[in-house]
């Protein structure tokens, strides 16, 4: 009989620590699946951060102003994933011109775990051809295109020389023989909507004010610290009256009408010249020497005897309206591509698309790296 009872004895505790070994098994399995949910829920943050930086316009919340001029997704709170449980706390900020701390904070029961990443974001536009044209375009004789065209429409090639590869959506029109079919294109210069402010390598600064009527040799900002670039920009429509030269960028956003000579070189990763409305060209012998991404918003026109007169682009020509933009003027356009000054790498408002992304450190489990 005490044989029985000692062995139901033992057989009880046995199953007793069977039962509390299951129980302690299963608690800390559900504690490990938390600690696992919590780490994916954290670093889920630092991608949605990484996106937003990327797509600013998608922005659930207002984009900031960061402590090192960069213009940015700022982070969040409580945010929730959708299929997961926990919430989320998501901070960014700007330590360094191009450079964003995200901290993501995923809070599961009670209990958080901390992730955080460094991430270096640049932007760039690259124009690929000479003349970037829009609609059906239909070019002039006295025009001699190096580098290559492309349109959303059609183009009728005439009597103007065009060298390099030719794309045009709808087919090409070119010396009677229709070529295979392109991409759609877009080429918004937005730039003067932020104007007198621009922005170059994610950071915002201030162009000078652009006189009315311009007579001077050269432009030249001695305010490097607030406009580096030497910008300049008028609101109103600008006239160049003598000869000038310069380097840096020329912003007219309406009309400017040239009745002297105008040389612009733009600085690395600037466009040279952006002008909002029409190109004037105005009497005989006026020289427009664009040595950089140029942007015409509508046409070119004409007062007086022009056929002397010359435009020169050396980077890449980009059209604001569809069709060949001259009307009137009969001197020779010499467009051709140069693509060490056909990249705007930088120039760029805070509206547009990261294209390259330097993940420098990605850290979970812990806040940021020692």
């Amino acid at each position: 009989m005490v044989l029985v009872l000692s062995a139901v004895a033992a057989t009880s505790v046995l199953a007793y620590a069977l039962l509390t070994s299951a129980s302690m098994q299963a608690q800390v399995t559900n504690a490990t699946a938390d600690r696992i949910q919590r780490k994916y829920l954290a670093e889920s943050g630092l991608n949605l951060a990484l996106y937003y930086l990327q797509n600013p316009t998608a922005s659930p919340v207002s984009l900031v102003y960061g402590t090192n001029g960069n213009i940015h997704y700022p982070g969040e709170s409580n945010v929730v994933v959708p299929g997961m449980s926990g919430t989320l706390n998501i901070a960014v900020s700007n330590s360094a011109n191009g450079i964003f701390d995200i901290t993501s904070v995923a809070t599961l029961d009670s209990v958080t775990t901390t992730a955080y990443s460094q991430v270096q974001l640049k932007k760039s536009r690259v124009f690929s051809s000479a003349a970037n044209l829009k609609g059906n375009v239909s070019l002039t004789p006295l025009t001699i295109i190096n580098g290559g065209v492309i349109t959303d429409g059609t183009l009728n090639k005439g009597l103007a020389l065009v060298n390099g590869l030719v794309t045009a959506v709808n087919g090409l029109l070119f010396g009677g023989n229709t070529y295979p079919s392109g991409t759609s294109l877009s080429y918004p210069m937005t730039a003067f909507y932020y104007m007198p402010f621009y922005f170059y390598d994610g950071k915002r600064y201030t162009a000078k004010s652009l006189p009315a009527n311009v007579v001077t040799a050269t432009l030249l900002d001695a305010d490097t610290v607030n406009n580096p670039q030497n910008v300049w920009y008028a609101s109103n429509d600008v006239k160049f009256l003598s000869s000038t030269t310069m380097t840096g960028t020329v912003v007219v956003k309406r009309d400017l009408t040239l009745q002297g000579n105008l040389t612009v070189t733009p600085k690395t990763g600037m466009p040279s010249l952006i002008i909002g409305r029409r190109l004037e060209m105005s009497g005989a012998l006026r020289n427009l020497t664009s040595n950089g991404v140029t942007y015409l918003g509508e046409e070119i026109r004409a007062s007086g005897l022009t056929g002397t007169s010359t435009i020169s682009v050396s980077g890449a020509f980009i059209a604001g309206q569809s069709g060949w933009p001259v009307d009137g003027f009969a001197g020779w356009m010499f467009l051709s591509h140069n693509s060490s000054r056909s990249t705007l790498s930088g120039f760029a408002d805070e509206m547009e698309t990261i294209n390259s992304v330097n993940i420098r450190s990605w850290e979970i489990d812990n806040a940021r790296p020692k």
